[in-house]
């Protein structure tokens, strides 16, 4: 069975620095450190964990001022190891009145991508 993470956070420096106001509060929530790993690392846990992901960016520029972990950066992630991140998305930098037209499309063209369909039973899962 193919195990798909579909919204995956890279955990790396970037990452981190950009949800810097609430590292301390997702640290105590998860009950773990929030620290970064390196690419290799963070692709290393994919890896003997049995998953591919789909990494996210995140962009919180305009609310908290700290600078965004971008599609540019996660599709690079992508770009260097495709044999574990299959893909990689975001809407940061996407205007919000194009971004549901956006996401429609782009949603069916990874999941066609991903299941050579876009009819599937599950997300996560490919049947």
């Amino acid at each position: 069975m193919r195990i798909i993470d579909v919204h995956c956070y890279p955990n790396t420096k970037e990452w981190i620095a950009c949800q810097q106001p609430y590292v301390d509060a997702l640290a105590k929530y998860w009950k773990r450190d929030w620290v970064p790993k390196d690419e290799k690392e963070v692709v290393k846990d994919f890896v003997d964990a049995g998953v591919e992901a789909v990494l996210v960016a995140l962009d919180l520029e305009t609310t908290v001022a700290t600078p965004p972990c971008s599609n540019d950066y996660v599709s690079g992630i992508r770009k260097r190891h495709p044999d574990r991140i299959i893909q990689a998305w975001g809407g940061g930098s996407i205007h919000s009145k194009a971004r549901p037209r956006f996401v429609k499309q782009n949603t069916r063209s990874m999941i066609s991508e991903c299941w050579g369909s876009t009819s599937i039973p599950s997300w996560g899962i490919s049947p």
